[in-house]
């Protein structure tokens, strides 16, 4: 990515075979590229100002997961995670987190320690910490005032998650 040019998604990256992760801020139009490459389709991006429906987002998604090997999750109002074949939704969040600068980081970390509890099915480790994060966020949503009132009461709604919060509450579901 250029620097200056974040926002819009996170792209995260689950290498399964050395269990690491890797995050890169980009615009959708680099989700794009990067599922073009080694394909006939490369070159046919469109401008920064373009806009693309989640189904455009969905189907370069599974093709980079695809292509690399990895498993795939796009942020956003509602969180896609893929491995090329099989599609996951985390529905958790609340607009407001994306004001908190490091979420995204925040959240990384917290797939990768997800992934490493349970390599074997780095899928739905990955929409596990997606929907967790985002639940804990509705929940400090809930007596924040603004983004930094939110990132002092997310902090605290992930420390006090207990399984019935959990369990009752992230809302993920394996897509057709």
């Amino acid at each position: 990515c250029i620097p200056g040019q974040l926002a819009d998604c996170t792209i995260s990256l689950l290498f399964e075979d050395e269990q690491c992760a890797y995050q890169a801020y980009c615009r959708l139009q680099y989700i794009f590229h990067l599922a073009s490459i080694g394909t006939n389709t490369c070159g046919q991006l469109q401008g920064v100002d373009s806009s693309h429906d989640s189904g455009e987002v969905l189907q370069a998604a599974k093709a980079l997961a695809r292509s690399s090997g990895t498993v795939v999750a796009v942020s956003g109002a509602v969180d896609f995670i893929t491995d090329g074949e099989q599609v996951i939704s985390a529905s958790n969040g609340v607009a407001m987190m994306q004001k908190i600068t490091a979420t995204g980081c925040a959240v990384t970390a917290l797939i990768a320690a997800f992934v490493g509890a349970d390599p074997s099915d780095a899928l739905a480790a990955a929409a596990c910490a997606l929907a967790i994060f985002g639940l804990a966020g509705e929940i400090g949503m809930e007596s924040a005032k603004g983004p930094a009132s939110l990132r002092m009461h997310l902090i605290d709604a992930l420390y006090g998650l207990d399984e019935q919060t959990v369990t009752s509450g992230v809302k993920i579901a394996l897509l057709p």
